[in-house]
């Protein structure tokens, strides 16, 4: 009888350990993502990083990690990297958990957006509709953001509207002249238009898409 109390009792005490394993766990976590969303806010690409990396270590299926770390490396220019975390958001369910985030995020901070990422996230998933959907709601909030209009036109472009595509990069310009990432992607779209009908260049086009600011 003794030696089955102490084995009770053992199986006790590993259970509050796990128990408050689990607790502290979920506190770092919390912490991390509270210092992220500060990074994500002030757009510190390389905080965003560090915290995000630091979510995910605690939580691998975390969605919100991989669409921060995607958007970062993004806006930093490394598209290797960008693409393997967008990858992890292809299902449905999952950029659906992200876009929750988001709204929750736009409700503490309603001077930011970022909408501009998650369409960018379906773009590089070739969800080329839900692409345009975000995009179009940021430009609700910040009708002049040369970037999103550039990645509209990016996006037309794929989908073969012109009209909408020659909008939107025109539009970029109007709003910044010397954008040298709409200026390249409307040469690219009338190197299309002209010379090749059948279909958008779309890896050039890939290689250009930049952070939605």
């Amino acid at each position: 009888m003794r030696y089955k109390k102490q084995l009770l009792f053992f199986i006790f005490l590993l259970f509050v350990m796990s128990a408050g394993f689990n607790t502290y766990k979920k506190m770092k976590f919390k912490y991390f993502e509270k210092q992220a969303i500060k990074s994500y806010v002030k757009w510190d690409k390389g905080s965003i990083i560090v915290f995000a990396t630091k979510m995910l270590n605690l939580n691998p299926e975390n969605s919100t990690s991989h669409f921060l770390i995607a958007s970062a490396y993004n806006g930093l220019g490394n598209k290797k990297l960008a693409y393997e975390h967008y990858a992890k958001l292809k299902n449905s369910q999952i950029m659906y958990s992200v876009i929750k985030w988001c709204e929750r995020l736009h409700e503490t901070y309603p001077n930011i957006s970022c909408y501009g990422e998650i369409g960018t996230a379906f773009y590089h998933n070739k969800q080329y509709n839900e692409a345009v959907k975000y995009y179009e709601k940021k430009l609700e909030k910040f009708p002049d953001s040369e970037s999103t209009h550039t990645a509209l036109g990016i996006v037309y472009d794929e989908l073969l509207q012109d009209d909408k595509a020659l909008y939107h990069f025109k539009k970029a310009l109007e709003i910044k002249p010397n954008s040298k990432i709409a200026k390249k992607n409307l040469d690219i779209f009338e190197y299309r238009r002209r010379f090749l009908k059948s279909s958008p260049e779309s890896e050039l086009n890939k290689e250009v898409i930049i952070h939605l600011d």
